[in-house]
C-alpha cells in the first residue's frame, strides 16, 4: 500500500465495477425468468454467488483501509470532506459514481425480485388449482387402477 487514501478510492472503484456487474446479472435474471429459461436463471444465480464472494474480499480490504486512513466511522457521503484537500475532488467523484451505481443496482435487483415473486405466485396458483391428489408429489392417484386385462378372478 503506497497511499491508503488512494488505495481506498481504488477499492471504491472496484466496488462500483462489481455493482455494475451485479446490475447486469439482475437484468439477465429478469430476461431468463420472462423466457421461462431455468437453466439460464441457474447460471445467473451461480454468477451472483461468485460476485458475493468477490464482495466479501473487497469488504475485508475495506476494513483494513478504513483503519489505515482512520475513517472507520465516517459515512460514505461524508468521506470526501475527510480526505486531504488535494484528493477531495477525486474522492467526491468516486463516491458519487459508487452511489449512482448502487441506486441502479437497487432498482434492477428490485425488478428482478418482483418478477421472480410474480412467477412463483403463478406457479403456486397452478399447483393449488390442479386436481392432483394431495398424497405424494402429485403424480400418483390415491388407489392405482389396474387395466381390466390384468385383473384376475381367484375364485375360478
Amino acid at each position: 500500500m503506497n497511499n491508503p487514501f488512494d488505495d481506498y478510492l481504488l477499492l471504491l472503484e472496484q466496488m462500483r465495477v462489481e455493482l455494475s456487474h451485479l446490475s447486469e446479472l439482475a437484468n439477465a435474471k429478469i430476461s431468463a425468468v420472462q423466457k421461462n429459461d431455468l437453466i439460464a436463471l441457474d447460471k445467473v444465480m451461480k454468477q451472483e454467488q461468485a460476485s458475493s464472494m468477490t464482495f466479501r474480499g473487497l469488504e475485508q480490504k475495506q476494513t483494513l483501509l478504513l483503519r489505515a486512513t482512520e475513517l472507520t466511522d465516517v459515512p460514505l457521503s461524508s468521506l470526501p470532506e475527510k480526505y486531504p484537500p488535494e484528493k477531495r475532488l477525486d474522492a467526491k467523484n468516486t463516491v458519487e459514481k459508487l452511489q449512482n451505481q448502487y441506486q441502479i443496482y437497487r432498482c434492477s435487483s428490485e425488478v428482478a425480485r418482483n418478477t421472480l415473486e410474480c412467477n412463483l405466485h403463478v406457479i403456486d396458483k397452478i399447483i393449488s388449482d390442479s386436481d392432483q391428489s394431495s398424497e405424494g408429489p402429485g403424480y400418483q392417484e390415491k388407489t392405482p387402477q389396474l387395466p381390466s386385462a390384468m385383473k384376475t378372478d381367484f375364485r375360478a
